[in-house]
């Protein structure tokens, strides 16, 4: 929800400025740039107080997915950032409270950000991740090394100085002491209420007095998130949010995919009924000592949420020069809807300051919750992505993770039984079954004479097929992407496409998309099942045309399943024997499997048996987390061979 002060408690000895606003969409040097520009996805900069859980894989989940299905899609590399935000109130206080310097539990907290996040995605993407992959991301990005604090600062810095003039001036840029009309920074005082968990100010309206039911003590808290607040009065940076209700209005209003979340009608009648007020941008260093010092004033230290929010733009070169601005704007920020005011009402209007052309699509997932309650690192109901991984392996719970109703739209409950039902039906019944299948010695035993080549079969383009349910799948499999590869207009013509995966995707329907693709396989196994390729009374043509589309099916399934599950689906492409430079979108019409294999006996085991469900699902504090250490768990089973002796040994 989108907190609001009517009657704000700042006092500025300045007249009220009406800022000069400028809504961007690409700078002239940008657009000229656009048809080459990377797809640029980000996660939210996640806080350090505490170590990652469910929540946070979600977001990154999220991420990688779009990245990797835009890369599939166009064949042009991708962007994607994620990482970790040390500074603030919050990253004080926990190491204060654990008898760490902030230093310390950074570097201790984010190397398991680090972790959580290579191990869902380690089959390499193939594009370009952060600066990533090969210098930031796996050696050093969750824990900031000294040139990237470099490069932040200067962002936020030069941002900062962009925004106000007389910052600049402080630094003889200008040479000029005088605030301009257009500045959109001054300095005001605040006496209220402050929140060191949420990082936010609220007003006298927005607090409630709210007794602790194990200790009796009645505390302050604020009536939106329960969290504790505590009365300050101090002297701040504001920034004139004040000035850009309108504009945040006029640009939700005109672009209705910029906001994307099941709390968007609520954002934009809170916004044209309320209005907003002016947003700090930074802590006395009397109270806070953590963070990036205010350019010109060592008594002043950045916003923790102006200094996260920058790192968007660090990671894309600001500021910018040359072919650095073709990855500018965000494509996509992925974020959980609990910060939706940072990203969509605070980070557009410090943008529009700046001249800096807006994000395209903000994404406001839903949260998982434990028993209808929300997962919270302070009240410990986490569930730990290190556990899960365990459990169902890392595609599993990658599949789970955008495949669960209102997984992203909406709130969801952590249920280990449905993870087990998607588990047992979707990934071991219908994919995992289907490979086994079409490699059975006894389904070979029923094909025509010249069909194999030794324990293999070298499929031609698609034939036609008097089998009902084979024409059917025929059917189906021409109407999903590619197919356009085959068919002509005249054939295309009478055919009601139902499978639309690439308009899903380019809606951020994922758990769509992922159904259509499982459609498609549970077809394939119904054909299958009726054909009995392996019976008597099959003909050895039909059993051949059975196996041909089903195979078909699985290939062509792998190469969308590439974003969702890429280690699966790899292994799925290697024993159907495609080549890696024919897993592309180029490649998913019916018949392109040309020079793809199905070998007799050689469907691999893609998904291991569950062991006994074990309920209640793994849940704690991960204070104690460490790696499994059972070579043969389901989570070490799904790693390639190089990662096995550094974590599964």
């Amino acid at each position: 929800m989108l907190r609001t002060v009517s009657n704000p408690y700042w006092r500025t000895s300045h007249t009220t400025i009406r800022p000069t606003i400028c809504i961007r969409t690409a700078s002239s040097a940008a657009l000229a740039l656009q048809e080459h520009k990377q797809f640029y996805v980000s996660t939210p900069i996640f806080y350090v107080n505490s170590v990652p859980h469910i929540g946070h894989l979600h977001s990154m989940v999220i991420a990688d997915v779009l990245a990797r299905y835009r890369h599939l899609r166009t064949g042009r590399p991708s962007f994607m950032l994620t990482g970790t935000d040390e500074h603030g109130s919050k990253v004080q206080r926990a190491a204060e409270l654990t008898h760490q310097s902030p230093q310390e539990l950074c570097e201790s907290v984010s190397d398991r950000f680090r972790v959580c996040k290579i191990l869902p995605f380690i089959t390499p993407l193939p594009t370009r991740r952060f600066i990533i992959e090969k210098e930031l991301f796996i050696s050093s990005f969750f824990h900031f090394p000294s040139f990237w604090l470099e490069l932040q600062i200067s962002t936020i810095t030069t941002l900062f100085a962009l925004l106000n003039p007389a910052i600049i001036a402080l630094h003889n840029i200008f040479g000029s002491n005088t605030l301009s009309e257009n500045g959109h920074i001054y300095k005001g005082k605040y006496e209220g209420w402050y929140s060191v968990s949420d990082e936010t100010y609220y007003s006298s309206t927005q607090v409630e007095k709210k007794m602790d039911p194990l200790t009796g003590v009645v505390k302050m808290t604020s009536i939106e998130t329960n969290k504790p607040v505590e009365w300050i009065e101090e002297e701040n940076y504001m920034f004139r949010l004040s000035g850009f209700q309108q504009a945040l209005i006029d640009w939700l209003d005109n672009n209705h995919n910029a906001l994307i979340s099941s709390q968007r009608s609520d954002i934009m009648h809170q916004l044209k009924s309320h209005d907003l007020a002016d947003l700090s941008i930074s802590r006395p260093t009397s109270r806070l000592s953590w963070g990036i010092p205010v350019p010109g004033d060592p008594h002043q230290i950045m916003y923790v949420w102006l200094d996260a929010l920058t790192n968007y733009l660090t990671a894309a070169g600001y500021p910018f020069s040359g072919k650095e601005a073709a990855l500018w704007p965000t494509d996509v920020h992925v974020i959980g809807k609990d910060i939706i005011k940072f990203h969509a009402i605070y980070w557009p209007s410090i943008l529009m300051a700046a001249g800096i052309p807006l994000p395209k699509h903000i994404i406001a997932h839903g949260h998982w919750k434990i028993d209808e309650e929300k997962m919270s690192k302070s009240v410990g109901n986490v569930v730990d992505p290190f556990e899960a991984m365990e459990e169902w392996g890392v595609d599993g719970v990658r599949y789970y993770l955008m495949r669960a109703p209102g997984s992203l739209w909406g709130d969801s409950d952590w249920a280990p039984n449905r993870l087990d039902e998607h588990y047992r039906k979707d990934l071991l019944g219908q994919l995992g079954n289907l490979l086994a299948r079409i490699s059975a010695p006894k389904l070979w035993n029923r094909l025509p004479p010249g069909r194999r080549s030794g324990a293999s079969i070298l499929f031609p383009p698609a034939s036609n097929t008097q089998l009902e349910g084979a024409k059917a799948l025929q059917d189906v499999l021409r109407q999903l992407p590619g197919a356009f590869f085959l068919l002509s207009a005249e054939e295309n013509k009478g055919y009601i496409s139902i499978y639309e995966l690439d308009n899903h995707m380019k809606a951020f329907e994922i758990p769509k998309a992922l159904k259509s693709i499982f459609d498609v396989l549970a077809d394939a196994n119904r054909l299958i099942q009726e054909t009995a390729p392996w019976h008597d009374t099959t003909t050895p043509e039909d059993a051949y045309q059975a196996l041909h589309l089903s195979a078909e099916s699985l290939r062509i399934s792998g190469i969308l399943l590439q974003p969702f599950i890429p280690t699966k689906a790899g292994q799925l492409l290697d024993s159907l024997g495609v080549a890696h430079e024919r897993r592309t979108w180029a490649h998913l019409g019916l018949g392109q499997g040309i020079g793809s294999v199905v070998r007799e006996g050689g469907g691999s085991l893609l998904f291991p048996q569950l062991r006994p469900a074990k309920y209640p699902p793994p849940i704690g504090i991960l204070a104690t987390w460490s790696l499994p250490q059972n070579r043969n768990s389901i989570f070490c089973a799904s790693l390639p061979s190089t990662y096995h002796k550094a974590l599964c040994s």
